[in-house]
């Protein structure tokens, strides 16, 4: 091959090189970024510390909007919420909300740090 042919190869090949690497180099930039958008939704103030800042809810006074404030607890949990409260009376202790149907104790974990009987 003539010396002219090789520098074309060479030349075609460090094009390649350069767009590959453009093409990798901006594809990482968007798993970054979407990366970081997770990590700032999970730390988000509005996500992470629902009734906090409002104090803690009592759950034997508590209407149903101020239920809703509890993370993870719709209007429908929260009126069943009510309704156990109506049919059993006050609650003896938090722990009971796990009596609640739809309440657990992965939910009941996300709440008990929110909620207080007296």
């Amino acid at each position: 091959m003539k010396k002219q042919g090789w520098i074309l190869i060479a030349v075609t090949g460090a094009f390649l090189c350069l767009l590959l690497g453009v093409f990798l180099g901006r594809n990482a930039n968007k798993v970054y970024i979407q990366i970081q958008d997770i990590q700032t939704i999970q730390t988000s103030p509005a996500t992470t510390r629902p009734p906090e800042s409002l104090g803690k809810i009592n759950i034997n006074t508590a209407d149903l909007e101020q239920l809703q404030l509890l993370p993870g607890i719709g209007e429908s949990l929260a009126q069943r919420i009510l309704d156990y409260r109506a049919e059993h009376g006050d609650f003896k202790s938090t722990e009971e909300l796990m009596n609640v149907s739809g309440i657990g104790e992965k939910k009941f974990d996300n709440i008990k740090n929110f909620v207080i009987i007296g």
